[in-house]
């Protein structure tokens, strides 16, 4: 059973690979062994037919709504090839085409998943407060005004304010930032935040439906639907070309019949057309020359996803970026360290508290000190302060709040990024601050992108100190700060009425302006929902790569358009000479195959 269903799920890609395999075997062996005419027809027919056949019934239903589409084109192309005996070449256009379907179906089948991931990251169920006891209620069931009963670890499943307790939350889903935030009693908290410590009683101010988290949701499926419409090539040329190519043939069979012509002769005449016509060696080096250019991206470590993405790319004039993970390292480290005293006592009290902590700040101090530690405090977190020990060494550590709590005064620190107070036997001692920094190529980058007339945006949920601080240093002019998830989605649409638009992201709040953006690029250590909602995934998360990408897209259409122009020439050429009666069958063949292994070595330029 589990193979049938295998089989199933997999059955177009199983089929492509049966057909590689086949043509490539009959062709190996009818090298060496010389088969009749009709043997070798009907082996090549049967290829042609299980690769086919499903295009073949697509065809007749479009026909009436669509006619010239890109099925009916393959099949246009395919048949003059059998006409003009070029069977091997019949199956491979066929088999180039479903390879370039199965792209696309990656591509839609990658969105859908992206959807999954994020539903399946809220609960499906909710402790809800009544009375004394505490229930359990299903998500949607949750309504305005119930109290909702979060502990740490929980994840909050609707917008509400908190009305008990004081922690530390951690909203990256919505904000992108790894900094955790301190929330009391007032202050509003949103879907899809997770309490890091303590307890919180919060009352629900928009149900399930209606939350934070519920409209990434929205919109990624939104923006997924709208981005799947989007035309590769091919069937932007098919509703030109075969139109034109009928009516042409059309015209040829029944004008010269005004003048008295023999019907029989111009009839002739309008099937040369036909066949000459016959886009093979276009409709093989276009994907070709896709399939090189994902590949030569591939070898540098930059997952395309599909020819249509490169096209996509070739258009890019303006590149947004996500701050947090994406221009910076997205890691906490020290940034600098404020004493009154000895900087090194400053450390080790600070590294002695958290060293059993696993919290992004604790990580960041412990992995700044290379020293030794106050062994056996006797600590007590205090949820979204800090941290204390009792007895004959009485440390602090932790926010201004915690520092004004235990009646220390501690000076105010300007400075960007998050600030750790230090103080021992109620004196202040010291701080450290600890924040995120820029990549050290990302400078680099955006002055090329400047250089090559891109523009650059930066988006960032941080708040607006750190977010300008980040765009002075890379020379960012156009940057807009403290945005949830939905303002940066408003923000690229905007973009988008003036410009095409690539969004560079990595976190789940990423998400929606990843799948409304024109070409939406993923890096490679983000979340799986970036991932699957990007076009585009650079895999060691090195910004320099970005350059390569739009280059290597616009040589890439460049290179399809010689081939367009190329073929087109030549074609018309063999075309007017059959009109004109002075083209024989073996001119056609000439000039298909012969247009087909120039045009493909010129794709083949991509893999270099």
């Amino acid at each position: 059973m589990k193979a049938m269903a295998f089989i199933k799920e997999k059955f177009d890609l199983i089929k492509v690979i049966i057909t590689a395999v086949a043509l490539i075997t009959v062709t190996a062996i009818f090298h060496f062994v010389t088969p009749s005419d009709t043997a070798r027809l009907l082996t090549y027919l049967l290829i042609y037919i299980f690769i086919s056949y499903e295009n073949f019934f697509e065809c007749i239903e479009k026909l009436i709504k669509q006619p010239f589409n890109e099925n009916f084109l393959m099949l246009v192309a395919t048949v003059g090839a059998f006409v003009l005996g070029e069977y091997v070449e019949a199956v491979l256009v066929m088999l180039l085409y479903s390879i370039g379907e199965l792209f696309e179906e990656y591509a839609e089948e990658r969105s859908e998943n992206a959807i999954v991931a994020l539903t399946e990251l809220m609960p499906e169920h909710a402790a809800v407060k009544q009375g004394d006891e505490i229930i359990e209620k299903k998500v949607d069931q949750v309504e305005v005004g119930d109290l909702l009963y979060l502990k740490a670890g929980d994840r909050v499943v609707c917008d509400g304010v908190v009305v008990r307790g004081n922690c530390s939350i951690n909203d990256s889903m919505l904000t992108g930032e790894s900094a955790l935030k301190s929330v009391s009693v007032g202050d509003e908290i949103m879907s899809g935040t997770v309490v890091e410590s303590g307890v919180l009683l919060v009352r629900v101010t928009a149900t399930s439906n209606q939350s934070s988290a519920s409209k990434i949701i929205k919109l990624v499926t939104e923006q997924s639907e709208k981005k799947a419409q989007g035309e590769k090539f091919i069937r932007k040329f098919a509703k030109i070309y075969t139109p034109i190519v009928i009516v042409a043939a059309v015209l040829v069979a029944t004008v010269p019949l005004i003048f008295g012509q023999p019907f029989s002769e111009w009839f002739k005449r309008a099937l040369n057309l036909l066949v000459i016509s016959c886009p093979c060696a276009l409709v093989i080096s276009v994907p070709l020359a896709y399939f090189a250019g994902i590949g030569n991206a591939f070898k540098r470590g930059i997952i395309v996803k599909g020819g249509i993405t490169l096209e996509r790319a070739s258009k890019i004039n303006k590149v947004v970026f996500d701050k947090t993970g994406t221009l910076t390292y997205g890691r906490f480290r020290i940034l600098d360290v404020l004493s009154v005293g000895d900087e090194s006592e400053v450390m080790k009290i600070a590294a002695s508290m958290e060293r059993y902590s696993n919290h992004p700040i604790a990580v960041a101090i412990l992995s700044g000190y290379q020293g030794e530690y106050y062994d056996d405090l006797n600590t007590q977190e205090i949820a979204g302060q800090g941290i204390l020990s009792k007895g004959e060494n009485a440390f602090a550590v932790g926010n201004a709040k915690l520092m004004s709590a235990i009646g220390v005064s501690a000076p105010e620190i300007n400075e960007i990024g998050t600030v750790v107070y230090v103080a021992k036997n109620g004196e202040y001692l010291g701080a450290i601050v600890i924040g995120d920094s820029v990549k050290d190529c990302a400078a680099q980058v955006i002055s090329g992108l400047y250089e090559k007339n891109y523009s650059v945006a930066m988006l960032t949920g941080d708040n607006g100190a750190t977010a300008q601080a980040v765009a002075e240093q890379l020379g960012i002019t156009d940057y807009n700060h403290s945005l949830l998830p939905e303002d940066k989605q408003k923000l690229i649409e905007t973009y988008k009425k003036t410009a095409n638009v690539a969004f560079v992201g990595d976190g789940i709040n990423d998400a929606p302006s990843l799948a409304s953006s024109h070409l939406a690029v993923a890096m490679g250590s983000g979340t799986d929902v970036a991932s699957l909602c990007s076009d585009v995934i650079l895999t060691d998360d090195d910004l320099k790569k970005l350059p390569v990408l739009f280059a290597l897209s616009k040589k890439t259409q460049r290179i399809v358009k010689e081939n367009v122009v190329f073929s087109i020439s030549v074609k018309v050429a063999a075309l007017v000479l059959s009109v004109l009666g002075f083209a024989p069958m073996w001119l056609a063949i000439l000039s298909d195959v012969g247009v087909m292994a120039l045009a493909t070595l010129n794709s083949m330029r991509l893999l270099k």
